[in-house]
């Protein structure tokens, strides 16, 4: 009897816990909607994990094939995008940017982006590629701290942390669609990294040239 009490407090928790997460989530997406040009800014920042992950899938096959090189070469790469990503966010904080000037930097730092994986796609040495791959973690860094600034500066206190629940929960969904689309390329392609990286290089110009386009966004941006 005193089991079953448990369980039943136990599903009742889990359940008051979603339903209070889902209630967050609505809440958080409301006041979103409600700030022009938050909403497109918010789903330009969360694509980039739908454009990395596919890299990061690949990332094995990239090594061995295209470049030819060791095993060991993964690990250095790896080790070089995480030291890329610190010194991204180290130089993000000590820039003092507001308004066009935070816009620049997001936008610059999308567009480094960009041209780093276009390299990728194109090298065929491990130190070229690893410059490279150093380069995408630099401003992979750059960008995401400005973005998480930029959100918070717009969201109330009390509204801050559903808005930042929010952000995380649309990255994460982005994130599988992304890995699951990579795979599908892979097999279709058979592993082509040169065609796949390209892709992803050209679709995040693509997106960041519309993207600062956007009136609403560039009003959002701005207002920074």
């Amino acid at each position: 009897m005193i089991a079953y009490v448990i369980k039943r407090k136990s599903e009742y928790s889990v359940k008051d816990k979603y339903k209070q997460h889902k209630a967050d989530l609505v809440e958080g997406l409301n006041f979103v909607k409600g700030c022009k040009g938050m909403l497109q800014t918010m789903i330009f920042a969360s694509s980039i994990n739908f454009f990395i992950a596919p890299i990061m899938l690949l990332l094995p096959f990239y090594v061995s094939e295209q470049l030819s090189a060791d095993a060991q070469w993964y690990g250095f790469l790896l080790a070089a995008m995480a030291f890329g990503s610190i010194l991204g966010y180290w130089f993000s904080a000590t820039l003092n940017v507001n308004g066009s000037r935070r816009t620049l930097v997001m936008f610059t730092s999308m567009f480094l982006l960009a041209c780093s994986l276009m390299m990728l796609s194109q090298s065929v040495s491990p130190v070229f590629s690893l410059i490279g791959i150093l380069v995408t973690g630099l401003s992979l860094g750059i960008f995401n701290l400005q973005a998480t600034t930029l959100f918070q500066k717009h969201s109330p206190t009390e509204m801050r942390g559903r808005v930042m629940s929010l952000l995380m929960t649309i990255s994460s969904g982005l994130l599988p669609i992304g890995l699951l689309i990579g795979g599908g390329l892979g097999t279709l392609t058979n592993n082509d990294t040169q065609l796949i990286f390209g892709l992803s290089s050209l679709s995040i110009a693509v997106l960041t040239i519309f993207t600062s386009l956007n009136s609403n966004v560039r009003c959002f941006t701005f207002n920074s």
